[in-house]
């Protein structure tokens, strides 16, 4: 049992980084292309 609830934990912590990370990601993404396109539609604006 108690070893059980070790692996769980471990596991759930690696699930719980990685979600995380994917967060991280999918916002510096979101922010680059945000800031992508803002240069882009200044660019065209000028």
């Amino acid at each position: 049992m108690f070893s059980q609830a070790i692996l769980l934990k471990s596991i759930g912590g690696k699930i719980l980084g990685v979600l995380d990370n994917t967060k991280k990601g999918f916002f510096l993404g979101i922010s680059i292309i945000a800031s992508g396109l803002s240069v882009f539609l200044n660019e065209g604006i000028l």
